[in-house]
């Protein structure tokens, strides 16, 4: 996702349909270089780029955050490669930012964010740090220090639905709104795209769950569908629809006439407003995210 917000700061490509500013980035690749080319290659192709991208550079060995003469360096080399000036700079990752130091520790991550900071007065531009999150996915590896410096914090989740941009932190704004993407193969590799979900009475619907809802409606049954026969229409497999099939009873878009076996399933009356808001927008008459 990082790469997809390069390239298009670097050519003023529109990313899930809001407007970009474009201008010149850097990108610190400390880590997953081999993969670049492969991954450039695709968001070319994905959106009929067929030349190179000017505006953005790569430098493909991590800049130790805590070594302020190597980081005045950076900024250096930089101030002297590149007119005018970068406004982005991508350091990624946090971790191999910090040669020699400790995650974990305040202190270390203080002298970090002050590397970045070095990067972020003398060049005028945003600094984003690329960081890993913890074991349990619910928030980022390390010390706290990092929250606490930070600006924006965002996060990026993956489920069956797809990915989740989530604004965790916003120090001077209003945060802004979940974000559905999605990951689409292409080429050799794989390329950001909005989801073709919904947000319908403040709950995503995911493309499962949109499949799965449309399915049992087309069937236009009064009294309903059996398990079996739904899971036949909506051409998915077995894990996927049980998943959808849940989120969409738990959150009352579809209902059954009993709890034991042979219940039957309909569309409920939010589940058919879910389908007529889904219908215009796939039809261009309305956002790709509603309430």
């Amino acid at each position: 996702m990082v790469l997809d917000w390069t390239l298009c700061d670097g050519t003023g490509e529109a990313w899930a349909h809001k407007a970009v500013r474009p201008g010149r980035v850097v990108y610190i690749s400390g880590e997953g270089a081999a993969g670049l080319g492969a991954r450039i290659s695709a968001w070319r192709s994905f959106h009929g780029r067929t030349e190179r991208v000017p505006a953005v550079h790569f430098v493909l060995d991590a800049v130790n955050l805590l070594d302020h003469g190597a980081v005045r360096q950076f900024v250096a080399d930089v101030e002297e490669t590149f007119s005018p000036p970068p406004s982005f700079v991508v350091i990624d990752t946090l971790a191999r930012s910090i040669l020699g130091g400790e995650e974990n520790s305040a202190k270390d991550v203080g002298l970090a964010i002050a590397g970045a900071d070095i990067v972020r007065h003398a060049l005028g531009c945003t600094v984003l740090l690329v960081h890993h999150s913890n074991k349990s996915g619910e928030s980022e590896r390390g010390s706290t220090a990092l929250r606490g410096a930070v600006d924006v914090l965002m996060s990026l989740k993956s489920d069956d639905a797809g990915l989740t941009l989530k604004c965790e932190k916003s120090k001077d704004a209003e945060a802004f709104p979940d974000i559905a993407l999605a990951l689409k193969s292409h080429l050799q590799s794989v390329v950001v795209t909005p989801n073709e979900g919904m947000i319908v009475s403040g709950f995503r619907l995911g493309p499962a769950e949109v499949l799965a809802l449309k399915s049992l409606s087309d069937a236009a049954l009064s009294d309903g569908l059996t398990v079996t026969k739904w899971h036949d229409l909506s051409d998915q497999p077995s894990a996927t629809f049980y998943r959808a099939r849940k989120v969409l009873c738990d959150k009352g878009f579809v209902e059954r006439d009993r709890e034991e076996r042979g219940a039957r399933y309909t569309v409920t009356e939010l589940g058919q407003k879910a389908l007529t808001l889904i219908t215009l927008n796939r039809a261009g008459i309305i956002g790709d995210c509603l309430t």
